[in-house]
């Protein structure tokens, strides 16, 4: 059963009234602090207030250490999962159209959706995957699109069969990527066209989305920013969105529905005011949008952790927190007031988005920098931004503001244990340590074709020599395998993450978290 957002304008601050531009100017002000205190490249802001855009805001440089590269509100970045946020507004747009119900089974309208779950695969809906409550775990299979164990997000789908599932049949909210990249199929089948097509026709071109593209290959080049990773006062990059698979969402730069779109703080002010005025001019029936940023699902949380994420007057005792159709918080908590929000990750950017929609308000926050280690605080650094500007906007007082801002950096850094930084990543420390080395045994011991037997799902992987090097080929990436002080432990190195590969015994190997064992040859 779902429950309604009860708008609630009743809150324990007085008010500190502020002009427009006054508003702008302080919002502008404590981005720049913040990136004084992080070491963010550039970042870009979009506040919608009162349905118009007040905002659309370009700080620092698209690449680290050059002047010359200014950020804009034109510039391209990375949005990560608030992609989510799209793909649901298209399945809203097929439901205005009557083309299908929120409540459709999956199998309705992909009948090749197969599942080991024969229960789960003819009962889950439409509405079960993007609400995250289906049967697949949090991030369960994400390394396998991650590597590009399936070349498109098709084939993936197609092989969902041999994904062994953990959970039951809804069982609650459970955050999966591969919930979303079924969801785009289903959008394919129903409209008659790939799901960035129909995305680009219902929504992007009528929003004059101009710059905004589904993947990163079919973006204006000059406007993309770089991404980078930090971690204390440390700085890794730029790193190309085009070249680089430090920052490749997918190989290739692919297609996948829940996370590639790329977009700009200018394009996404569109797309907030679309969401603050119910979706008016691209969903006729309002009662479907309103359905997409209803609680679906309710969010088991602790009020720690939502303080962590720039709520700070969530109580569980008094509260209910849910997740709607690509949004995961909605409720009374943007202080004290309705709301519905959304984040996005990649390696290399981040994005924190919340919507007033009471107020007409809306800010979108996006940076080309993603912290690795370090600092805790730095974790919790672009929700506590999108926080304090959301409380700027709604006249909550400077120095209520302050307090909160610095309780949840105070207790985060108490919290949470100061991981020191990555001296390959960020001190040029080569990943082959000098004088250890894989001996000719283990390399003869590790070569053969692997195949996942804990979850075939994962498809295989093939480990051989080239030369001196014991080598890896998985999914779309072919790289060495390096030596640790550990002799049962190798680790495969493709920049965007480490994978230790552990020797379990003659003919297996544990990787990502899954088994493997070599396939017989004849």
């Amino acid at each position: 059963m779902s429950y309604r957002q009860i708008s609630s304008k009743s809150r324990s601050d007085s008010l500190d009234p502020r002009s427009l531009e006054d508003k702008k100017a302080m919002a502008i002000e404590f981005v720049g602090q913040q990136m004084t205190k992080y070491p963010i490249p550039g970042m870009a802001l979009s506040v919608v207030d009162q349905d118009e855009t007040v905002l659309a805001h370009g700080f620092g440089t698209k690449k680290f250490g050059q002047t010359d590269a200014p950020v804009t509100s034109d510039t391209l970045f990375q949005i990560g999962s608030f992609t989510k946020s799209f793909i649901a507004l298209s399945v809203a747009t097929l439901v205005d159209q009557e083309k299908m119900q929120w409540h459709d089974p999956v199998k309705q309208h992909l009948p090749s959706f197969t599942l080991m779950d024969k229960y789960a695969e003819e009962h889950t809906t439409v509405a079960d995957l993007l609400s995250m409550n289906s049967v697949f775990g949090t991030y369960q299979g994400d390394y396998a699109w991650a590597v590009g164990v399936y070349p498109t997000e098709r084939t993936l789908v197609e092989h969902l069969a041999k994904f062994k599932t953990t959970r039951t049949f809804r069982a609650g909210w459970s955050y999966s990527n591969i919930n979303y990249i079924v969801v785009g199929q289903v959008i394919e089948a129903v409209s008659h066209q790939p799901w960035e097509k129909y995305l680009r026709d219902a929504i992007l071109a009528p929003l004059g989305m101009d710059h905004t593209v589904a993947q990163a290959i079919d973006a204006e080049p000059e406007r993309l920013s770089a991404g980078h990773l930090y971690c204390d006062h440390n700085v890794a990059g730029p790193y190309d969105v085009l070249k680089d698979r430090h920052v490749a969402v997918v190989p290739q730069n692919g297609l996948m529905a829940a996370g590639s779109i790329i977009s700009s703080a200018a394009d996404i002010s569109k797309f907030s005011t679309l969401l603050l005025q119910h979706g008016r001019g691209i969903v006729k029936n309002r009662a479907v949008f309103e359905a997409m940023v209803t609680g679906q699902q309710v969010v088991s949380v602790t009020g720690p952790e939502m303080e962590s994420i720039g709520y700070y007057d969530f109580e569980p005792s008094r509260r209910v927190v849910g997740s709607g159709y690509g949004f995961d918080i909605v409720g009374n908590v943007a202080f004290g007031l309705d709301c519905y929000s959304k984040n996005g990750g990649t390696a290399g950017f981040l994005t924190e988005s919340v919507f007033v929609p009471s107020r007409g308000l809306g800010v979108v926050l996006l940076s080309n920098a993603c912290p690795q280690d370090g600092d805790p605080a730095s974790k919790i650094a672009m929700a506590q931004m999108r926080a304090y500007i959301l409380g700027i906007f709604l006249e909550i007082p400077k120095d209520t503001l302050d307090m909160l801002h610095q309780k949840a950096i105070d207790n985060v850094r108490v919290t949470t244990e100061h991981i020191p930084c990555d001296t390959h990543c960020f001190g040029g420390e080569p990943w082959a340590k000098p004088g250890v080395e894989i001996s000719e045994a283990t390399k003869q011991a590790l070569v053969g074709t692997y195949s996942a037997s804990t979850n075939e799902f994962m498809g295989t992987a093939t480990i051989f020599t080239r030369g001196n090097e014991l080598m890896m080929q998985y999914g779309a990436y072919t790289t060495p395998l390096l030596p640790t002080d550990d002799s049962n432990v190798v680790v495969w190195n493709i920049d965007m993450l480490l994978a230790p590969v552990t020797i379990l015994g003659p003919g297996r190997i544990s990787m990502f978290y899954e088994e493997y064992a070599r396939l017989e040859t004849n």
